[in-house]
């Protein structure tokens, strides 16, 4: 790769925030350009090779693989809430957290306490669970359709759908073993 300075400090500061035009100024292009520039940069073959190197290379340093990706996205897209919170008639408590397994507590998102006059409110916040079945699947199609390099685009309709589908067949699945179906998260 033949890269002037400037090109490769472009490559550098790009991989900071991903923003082109700020990275062309920090590069040393004019402000007034700057946006004309970065894009005409990402535009350039020996540019992207550079840049996707830098992540490659810093994907490595902190050990971020495929498969790692899927499987944090896996933790959160079958989650269940049944598996954090327990409930009946007079309310709904979390589990201690001793309790819960790397998986459930990489489910939720967030925990609230809310002191009341009565004792304290807790929330409990899980994970997208839409968003992760979709970027799984948006995965899933992407390798199942690598080799013949097309990529598979799902509307958000489509999504819904295979989401709503993968719903439905899991509350049948819960109902058919007496297990109450989940809270939404």
């Amino acid at each position: 790769m033949n890269l002037t300075d400037r090109q490769r400090r472009f490559v550098e500061e790009y991989a900071i925030d991903c923003n082109a035009m700020q990275a062309a100024i920090r590069a040393g292009y004019a402000r007034k350009t700057a946006e004309k520039q970065g894009y005409a940069l990402l535009r350039k073959p020996a540019i992207r090779e550079a840049i996707r190197a830098v992540e490659h290379e810093r994907l490595e340093i902190l050990g971020v693989t495929a498969d790692k990706v899927v499987t944090e996205l896996a933790r959160l897209a079958f989650s269940s809430v049944r598996r954090v919170v327990q409930w009946d008639d007079t309310g709904a408590m979390p589990l201690p957290s001793a309790q819960l397994s790397d998986d459930d507590a990489a489910a939720i998102s967030e925990i609230t306490c809310t002191p009341t006059d009565t004792g304290a409110h807790v929330r409990v916040k899980m994970h997208d669970k839409l968003k992760a079945l979709e970027m799984l699947l948006k995965h899933l199609s992407a390798s199942a359709n690598e080799e013949q390099n097309e990529f598979v685009q799902f509307d958000d309709e489509a999504v819904a759908r295979i989401a709503l589908e993968f719903i439905a067949r899991t509350r049948i699945i819960e109902n058919t073993h007496g297990i109450r179906p989940s809270a939404e998260t």
